[in-house]
């Protein structure tokens, strides 16, 4: 669950839980597995009234059937680094250093170029922000990959709108891929709302790529 209570009085204007049926229906998978630690952690000191969430389901692992999948994230900080890997290797598949001018939603498109994800394993994202020269907080989360089913397939392909196809996404617990399909449209925010936030008063007007 996002934990409103960790963040900004800024942001916390901007997020409020909604009713179902605001929801777009994710629904967890039947093999949820345990989430790394989501929650910003790390030497805070002055840094604590600015936040960096990520943006997915913290009570357990999410599925995505990408080879090459996308993060979302929130920062109020102007210098962040994000980082994903498997377990037990010291070589990133993907690191990326970013300067973020204001306060935003972040997104992450990992290239094809970067090492597929391969099915059956899990990996770990970490966004790490600094606030000043030697203070840093991150957060951190574990996502799997999971095959692309022939029945999963062609519902995708039956699909007569992206917004049918988020909510099939989200059904199967695929949550990076409904996100990233649903970026752009009202889908992204009652994802969120799935999850206990939405974007509402002054997050409205919060950039977002």
């Amino acid at each position: 669950m996002f934990k409103p209570a960790n963040l900004s009085p800024t942001l916390l204007i901007g997020l409020l839980t909604l009713t179902p049926a605001f929801a777009q229906d994710y629904q967890p998978p039947a093999d949820r597995g345990r989430q790394q630690q989501a929650d910003a952690q790390g030497s805070r000191g002055d840094c604590l009234t600015q936040a960096l969430r990520l943006l997915i389901p913290e009570d357990h692992t999410p599925n995505t059937i990408a080879a090459h999948p996308t993060f979302f994230f929130y920062s109020e900080f102007p210098r962040v680094s994000f980082t994903l890997s498997a377990p037990g290797t010291s070589e990133p598949l993907y690191e990326r250093e970013m300067m973020i001018n204001t306060p935003k939603i972040v997104r992450v498109e990992i290239p094809e170029t970067a090492p597929p994800l391969e099915v059956g394993k899990e990996y770990v994202w970490t966004v790490v922000a600094r606030c000043r020269s030697v203070e840093q907080i991150y957060a951190r989360a574990s996502l799997r990959r999971v095959e692309l089913s022939s029945e999963l397939e062609k519902a995708l392909l039956g699909a007569k709108s992206n917004e049918e196809r988020v909510r099939i996404l989200a059904q199967q617990g695929l949550w990076h891929d409904a996100l990233a399909a649903g970026n752009g449209s009202d889908s992204f925010w009652r994802l969120l709302a799935d999850i206990g936030v939405h974007q509402l008063g002054d997050l409205a007007d919060v950039p977002h790529e």
